[in-house]
């Protein structure tokens, strides 16, 4: 089985070094996106902490960690 070796990237203009390739069972597949989305909620909610902790930082606070996290429900 090939996931994109060297030999498919030579005739395939698609496949730059930027384009990874994998293979995942169909039977996990259901699994895996529950994942991704369990995953991206959490990303979603450490950029918005992360982000209003530096508006607090850039403005002059010095907020704690509890602080910043009391944000998020704001």
């Amino acid at each position: 089985m090939s996931l994109g070796c060297c030999g498919a990237r030579a005739y395939l203009d698609a496949l730059t070094d930027s384009v990874a390739m994998w293979a995942l069972p169909a039977s996990k597949l259901d699994r895996y996106c529950a994942a991704i989305a369990v995953l991206a909620r959490a990303n979603k909610t450490l950029a918005t902490f992360h982000w209003r902790r530096r508006e607090d930082v850039e403005s002059g606070k010095r907020p704690t960690v509890r602080q910043s996290l009391e944000r998020l429900s704001s």
